[in-house]
């Protein structure tokens, strides 16, 4: 499927209209003038598009900016959190800088999918926690095995 130029098919039939107002006898000057300058912004706003197209907008890019590096530190943060939740630990996002973790909620998320996956005699159980002075309730995770699971 050929694509279409969007700034040749807008000055086409921008011209087009332009020639019928300028031979038009029944408008008066400013009605003309007025058309016109509406068809001149018209054809600068098809120029804008027709740029745009040919731009990859950054949102629909297939790219990833992290290194693997960082893809290599997030996966062993997330073992470091599965260990301490198979250490019979509770964890919450507190304890983010003991397991250098920027996003703790990033790593639970990947472990209940692990867990889901790999391992079907555990269950990831969570709870609120509220504190006193005047923080955001955060979720603290732990591990139990489910009924008539061999441990």
């Amino acid at each position: 499927m050929t694509p279409i130029n969007i700034e040749r098919r807008c000055k086409e039939e921008t011209d087009s209209i332009r020639n019928r107002v300028q031979k038009s006898k029944t408008m008066t000057p400013g009605e003309k003038n007025a058309i016109l300058n509406r068809l001149a912004a018209l054809d600068q706003w098809s120029k804008k598009v027709a740029k745009q197209q040919l731009t990859p907008h950054y949102r629909h890019a297939a790219y990833d900016a992290r290194t693997n590096d960082d893809i290599a530190a997030q996966m062993r943060a997330k073992k470091a959190v599965f260990a301490a939740l198979m250490a019979g630990r509770r964890v919450d996002l507190t304890m983010a800088a003991e397991f250098q973790v920027s996003q703790m909620h990033t790593a639970i998320a990947q472990i209940r999918r692990d867990i889901y996956r790999k391992h079907p005699d555990l269950i990831l159980c969570d709870e609120w926690l509220r504190p006193d002075d005047g923080r955001r309730p955060y979720k603290q995770y732990w591990l139990v095995q489910k009924e008539g699971a061999d441990a």
